[in-house]
């Protein structure tokens, strides 16, 4: 995590509109590029997420036309705290498909606004078994996940684009692998909704 989405105070409401429920965040739809403070301070890192926001990866512009671009993967730009320029060493990775999961084993909350199903944040061990063969290098889940007042898709990698990743040195990110279909994944007991 590195920095949080601009302007601090209606970050959301600029970026996903009025999208999404109000209570849980289920549904979010991003309607315009996230804003940072200005250029990231990278250091040794070349991708990170925001506070906040725990389903977009950001990344260096040559990160992405090295590893994620040969791949598929597409970026959106990412502006400047007021929303007038372009950052120029940033981007945002897109993922344009969405894999479903088997969530059996998972737990979840219900919004008692919404109705909407989401589960609890996957903390540790492989993540839950995916019910179709992604036909992309970088997906999003179809089910929502988090705690409280955040909701967000969990982002799924193939094998393919984790390799490349480790051969760049990539810094940033962690990855867990995901179960095999007969595999059980179970999160302790937690209030999805506060």
């Amino acid at each position: 995590m590195h920095g949080y989405p601009q302007p601090e105070d209606d970050d959301a409401e600029l970026t996903y509109g009025a999208t999404g429920c109000g209570k849980c965040a289920v549904g979010r739809v991003q309607r315009a590029p996230f804003r940072l403070k200005g250029e990231p301070r990278w250091g040794r890192r070349g991708i990170f997420q925001l506070f906040w926001v725990y389903s977009e990866f950001f990344v260096r512009p040559e990160v992405w036309k090295e590893v994620f671009r040969p791949l598929g993967v597409e970026a959106r730009p990412v502006l400047n705290r007021k929303g007038t320029q372009e950052l120029r060493t940033v981007v945002q990775l897109v993922a344009n498909e969405q894999v479903s999961v088997a969530t059996a084993d998972l737990l979840h909350a219900i919004c008692p606004v919404c109705g909407k199903r989401k589960y609890l944040p996957h903390r540790r061990g492989p993540f839950a078994s995916l019910l179709a063969e992604p036909g992309s290098h970088y997906v999003k889940t179809t089910q929502w996940f988090g705690d409280g007042g955040e909701a967000f898709q969990e982002t799924v990698i193939s094998n393919a684009l984790m390799r490349a990743l480790v051969a760049h040195g990539a810094r940033g990110a962690k990855g867990w692998p995901v179960a095999d279909a007969d595999m059980k994944r179970v999160d302790p007991a937690v209030n999805a909704f506060g």
